[in-house]
């Protein structure tokens, strides 16, 4: 879904689209003989963060397995910003990146 320019938006839609949990995915693999998690599962988190006076931004944020192992943080209120980093991640990790080698310009955190 794309969402209107961010002044366009109602307060409703505010709540009902911009929070902490946006999207999350976990990678998953084959385990002998079922598809499932493991600890070094790596995860894309998204969500919107809007600190008190602030307008806010998108985080997406790569682990590698769990909090404790962020691979690099994205920021940016632009959706599509976050939608392009979303694609060429999956597409590094689908070509056998590892998430700490991929580089988002000077967006890397």
């Amino acid at each position: 879904m794309e969402l209107p320019e961010m002044d366009d938006l109602s307060a409703e839609d505010k709540d009902a689209y911009l929070s902490e949990d946006i999207l999350a995915m976990r990678s998953v693999e084959f385990l002998e003989n079922h598809w499932g998690t493991t600890p070094e599962s790596i995860v894309l988190d998204l969500g919107w963060y809007a600190p008190p006076g602030r307008t806010g931004a998108y985080r997406l944020t790569v682990l590698h397995g769990n909090w404790e192992n962020v691979a690099f943080t994205i920021e940016d209120a632009n959706q599509y910003t976050i939608r392009d980093a979303i694609d060429k991640i999956l597409l590094d990790l689908s070509s056998g990146i590892p998430p700490q080698e991929i580089s988002w310009g000077a967006h890397d955190g």
